[in-house]
């Protein structure tokens, strides 16, 4: 069965408290930056989130490994990739067809079609929660449970600039940096600095 972070994390802290004395403010205000901490990683608030699959996304190899920041932007993979492609802009897919001799076929709204022999669907979840494209055959049952089941999180960033790197001074050559906030309402505030100066003229952060 499937526990979230408030009822797992609270039992805990009922089991730490047993032993040893009760967190000062200090340690709340830490304790709650690492709430903060894993609803930003999961785009979600805790009582969504499971305490048991919460890090799934470690027992797959292409999502292992240490985190990389692309200071230019993801573009400039997307353009990397896309350099020798054929890319039809401005083309909404109505549908993924399944031809009698293996091969996939997509049609679009104004009935074009493309042949090729694998398809990968790439669309955002709310499409395909909405049914904007169909699919022939029909998805199966536990591709439309899963699928029905998948949510999204929303996660806000904001790019900031300033005359000078200051926080080198407290965290040196560090990418990033957290903040701890001063209090629990202000949870998930601002928590998480990137340092994305290095690449640029004039030092910036994001949040």
């Amino acid at each position: 069965f499937s526990l979230t972070y408030p009822a797992k994390l609270g039992q805990l802290h009922k089991d730490i408290l047993v032993e040893q004395t009760p967190y000062s403010e200090e340690e709340w205000r830490l304790l709650d930056f690492h709430y903060s901490n894993l609803e930003f990683a999961c785009g979600a608030t805790l009582d969504k989130i499971s305490a048991v699959h919460w890090d799934h996304n470690d027992t797959f190899y292409q999502f292992s490994g240490s985190h990389a920041l692309i200071s230019e932007g993801f573009s400039a993979v997307l353009t990397k990739l896309s350099s020798s492609l054929d890319v039809e802009l401005h083309t909404v897919v109505a549908s993924v067809q399944t031809l009698e001799d293996g091969q996939m076929c997509l049609v679009d709204s104004k009935g074009r079609e493309w042949v090729a022999n694998k398809v990968i669907v790439t669309i955002p979840l709310s499409l395909l929660k909405r049914g904007d494209i169909t699919f022939a055959p029909p998805l199966s049952d536990r591709k439309l449970k899963a699928i029905s089941s998948l949510g999204a999180g929303l996660v806000e960033k904001v790019v900031l600039n300033f005359p000078s790197p200051f926080w080198r001074c407290f965290i040196g050559n560090a990418d990033f940096f957290g903040h701890v906030s001063s209090s629990s309402q202000h949870r998930g505030m601002f928590g998480v600095f990137y340092d994305m100066s290095p690449k640029h003229t004039t030092p910036s952060s994001t949040t």
